[in-house]
């Protein structure tokens, strides 16, 4: 199930009933943020997943506070946070194998 419109309107501080001609928009941001956690994290988004779900709150607030890819007043297109957040969860691959220990 995916991360409930009404957190996203409280994370936003919308009154209940206010501005309701923002949910398909707020809708659009939402499914995207959650398509990019699962998508950054190399594994299904899970709306039981804390980390992740404030992941997508960030994410959407942040779509919808800044509708251009830059804000002059911030730089980073994904606020750092959402990095922080989601790199326990993150998938590595890094080409990396550790060498087996021989045993004696």
């Amino acid at each position: 199930m995916p991360v409930p419109l009404d957190l996203i309107r409280s994370h936003l501080r919308f009154l209940p009933g206010e501005m309701v001609e923002e949910n398909a928009i707020l809708e659009h941001y939402k499914s995207t943020a959650e398509e990019w956690v699962a998508a950054y994290c190399g594994i299904p988004f899970d709306d039981t997943d804390k980390l992740m779900v404030q992941a997508v709150l960030l994410l959407t607030a942040h779509s919808y506070e800044n509708r251009e890819p830059i804000a002059f007043s911030n730089p980073y297109m994904v606020p750092l946070s959402v990095h922080e957040l989601l790199s326990p969860r993150k998938e590595r691959v890094t080409g990396y194998v550790a060498p087996v220990e021989e045993s004696e």
